[in-house]
């Protein structure tokens, strides 16, 4: 069977259209991927200021009581 130049070249960029969106996928899910893990360590923050939020108000409260 002869080769085809027309589907060889549609076969070409269609291929690279592929790996150009592939690339382009692995970069969007990498930044993702860090957002996240961004976020995760703000919330880990947050909730070690609140840990200590509440036990500054239980030690005024218990104060408070005492005195």
């Amino acid at each position: 069977m002869p080769e085809d130049p027309i589907a060889d070249s549609e076969l070409a960029a269609l291929t690279r259209r592929f790996e150009e969106t592939s690339a382009q996928d692995s970069r969007e899910f990498g930044i993702i991927k860090s957002d996240r893990t961004a976020v995760r360590l703000q919330v880990g923050n947050l909730d070690q200021k609140v840990e200590n939020l509440s036990g500054h108000m239980t030690q005024r409260l218990d104060g408070l009581e005492t005195g």
